[in-house]
């Protein structure tokens, strides 16, 4: 989806820190996987008009698991002997969950913003993980609240 210089750029130890940063905030007590997707505005619009039914781009999908899963997690590869029940083996609940983001979108919205490609991915990404937790921005309150505790959980994680 994304040219392999573009993918080596990504700010992964900075995406993963913001993410943190909001679990922590929203104090998140469970276990569980989250990927964070960086693709282009056509495969938004196409993921936009399924799940949402609006037939345009976005800077930032999220997408919660259906319902609420016990015991550890499914694992794609199989696992050596043993490994089965240390792993997960504190947290009785988990979740998964993608947060997708428009690198076409992050791009220009960085540069209308003035600032760099890479700041743009981790508040789009801190964007996403608040949608997960419950934060929505459809109505004017609705996106004041978001916005004021995305602006907080940003400055604990940017000291």
């Amino acid at each position: 989806m994304l040219r392999r210089g573009i993918a080596a750029r990504l700010p992964r130890a900075r995406l993963l820190r913001v993410v943190h940063a909001a679990l922590r905030a929203e104090r998140v007590k469970v276990s569980g996987e989250l990927t964070i997707v960086v693709t282009n505005n056509h495969i938004m619009r196409r993921l936009n008009t399924r799940f949402h039914h609006q037939a345009t781009t976005t800077d930032v999908l999220a997408f919660p698991i259906v319902g609420e899963l016990r015991g550890p997690p499914p694992h794609p590869y199989p696992l050596p002997q043993g490994e089965r029940g240390r792993l997960h083996h504190s947290f009785p609940l988990w979740f998964v969950a993608d947060v997708v983001i428009s690198w076409d979108r992050a791009r220009l919205q960085a540069k209308v913003m003035g600032h760099s490609t890479t700041r743009e991915l981790e508040w789009l990404a801190l964007h996403g993980v608040l949608h997960l937790l419950g934060y929505r921005d459809h109505h004017p309150g609705e996106r004041v609240r978001m916005e004021a505790r995305q602006r907080a959980v940003w400055g604990s994680s940017h000291v």
